[in-house]
């Protein structure tokens, strides 16, 4: 069993194999990974080494595994895909992977190792044992297709929202934070330092990292939104929502970060922004078929806000957790 780090050329090697994996546990309809999407997960973004290898045996490729590397904080290399095909199972690709992925890491330097699998996968589960990775967050990989979002009752989630909290205001941009709200977002991004998410997701950046960011998303061809919202007297941002538009997955919004900090809660503030942006795909991305959310399964409120809007469960994942010191 070879393994081998994954280059732009090996793109088409890539793409079926994880187009496999989503279909695996997402359903058979899951659209394509593309040679493009491929590619451009291995492109680097701030803060973000991306790491992808193949297994190969006999010179075909029959395993993948991508890893997310932060270089801006010690935290653990992520993991969120690792697929063998089922024909070759049981024969080491796994182990293979694991091992090379944990080189990377220890040199990354990062502290362990998480490892994201479907929940109640058997095999997968059986696999985590045996390589000594316990059990860590879980989470749930929510959709929502944007046909089914009720426009009247967001917009009654807007209504409320704005007559609770009076002295609080949208503000929004795409792409780069205008400059005399830079501060303040960086602020608000610490309504996530201790909510139900895994260290790996936490934001929580300078305004500086916030800049590179910036950069390196609109290098890459991705749309950046951002929905705050703004107290009308002090400035201050209170909470916050985001969306990503990826070139590469056209059909698909990725509903980021949404953070209230811990004072402003009870004001609406969270279903206020949510509602807010999704009334906005609705009505600007027209291509925009579905939403993808991730929320912490022990995350009531934000669950909640989620189901309420028309979100469903699509996978149940269980990180497991190998330590590397």
């Amino acid at each position: 069993m070879e393994v081998t780090p994954s280059g732009l050329e090996e793109s088409e090697s890539v793409a079926p194999l994880i187009t496999e994996f989503r279909r695996a546990v997402l359903g058979p309809e899951e659209p394509r990974c593309t040679p493009e999407e491929a590619a451009a997960w291995i492109r680097e973004r701030a803060q973000r080494r991306p790491v992808v290898l193949i297994a190969r045996e006999g010179g075909e490729a029959v395993g993948v595994a991508r890893m997310v590397l932060r270089t801006d904080k010690a935290v653990p290399g992520f993991v969120p895909e690792l697929y063998v095909r089922p024909a070759a199972r049981r024969r080491g690709a796994g182990t293979a992977l694991v091992r090379e992925l944990v080189a990377v890491a220890r040199a990354g330097p990062a502290p362990r190792l998480v490892l994201r699998q479907e929940a109640g996968d058997l095999g997968g589960e059986a696999f985590a044992d045996a390589i000594g990775a316990s059990l860590g967050f879980r989470g749930l990989q929510n959709r929502c297709r944007v046909a089914d979002l009720d426009p009247i009752l967001l917009t009654s989630w807007v209504d409320r929202a704005s007559e609770r909290a009076a002295d609080w205001a949208l503000v929004g941009w795409d792409g780069r934070c205008p400059d005399e709200l830079l501060d303040a977002f960086a602020s608000a991004q610490a309504a996530m330092v201790g909510a139900a998410v895994p260290d790996m997701a936490v934001t929580n950046r300078s305004a500086a990292e916030i800049r590179e960011a910036e950069e390196s998303s609109t290098a890459l061809g991705i749309e950046h939104w951002v929905l705050a919202a703004r107290h009308t007297v002090t400035g201050e941002l209170g909470g916050f929502t985001e969306i990503e538009l990826l070139p590469w997955q056209p059909w698909l919004g990725h509903q980021g970060d949404t953070g209230v900090m811990p004072v402003h809660r009870q004001l609406g503030l969270g279903r206020w922004l949510k509602a807010a942006m999704a009334l906005r795909v609705r009505s600007d991305r027209p291509a925009v078929t579905q939403l993808e959310t991730h929320t912490a399964q022990d995350n009531p409120p934000m669950r909640a806000i989620n189901e309420a809007m028309g979100f469903h469960a699509a996978v149940v994942w269980q990180d497991r957790e190998l330590a590397l010191t």
